[in-house]
């Protein structure tokens, strides 16, 4: 993988933000990540819920949901400090991230964002499998996760798109 990195600053022309850049010290990423991680669940957690219900025509606990949404978030703030820290970030991702729209949700090109978003329905679905319970105790079905997790994908994008459009021209 080391490989990959090096080749991929050898060939770009701008610079790679690094943690030390951004002033991040491991202590502090991994109190981010928990806390990016609750919040992610908290919130998508409330919306799984509801997905979850009318997906599955009955109730949801509310607490398998936050559970799944927690661990997705771990899961995806670890990939992200991952690439961070691997030199997959660059400073001309974030200023194309920073002017709004299909910028921010494609930095990295049309092709990135296919396999991301396949990998993250993926994601969801094997939290939604694992961790999402009825008043029961019943897992969902396959099925039923992988229908859930591309509404929660559709959610996800639709509510980045609305995000990246409320104030494009502020940045930091």
């Amino acid at each position: 993988m080391q490989l990959i990195f090096a080749l991929q600053q050898s060939v770009a022309s701008d610079p790679v933000i690094t943690p030390a850049d951004l002033g991040l010290s491991p202590g502090l990423v991994v109190t981010g990540a928990l806390i990016s991680a609750l919040i992610i669940g908290l919130i998508l957690g409330i919306i799984l819920k509801f997905v979850g219900q009318a997906v599955l025509g009955g109730t949801v606990k509310f607490s398998s949901a936050f559970t799944a949404m927690f661990i997705y978030g771990l899961i995806t703030t670890a990939i992200g400090f991952a690439a961070l820290y691997g030199g997959m970030v660059r400073l001309s991702d974030m200023s194309a991230a920073r002017e709004g729209g299909m910028n921010a949700m494609m930095p990295y090109g049309l092709a990135a964002f296919v396999v991301s978003q396949a990998v993250g329905i993926l994601l969801i679905a094997w939290t939604v499998r694992v961790f999402v319970r009825d008043p029961q105790d019943r897992r969902p079905s396959w099925g039923s996760a992988i229908m859930i997790a591309v509404i929660m994908a559709v959610i996800g994008l639709v509510l980045s798109l609305l995000l990246s459009r409320v104030n494009p021209g502020m940045q930091g």
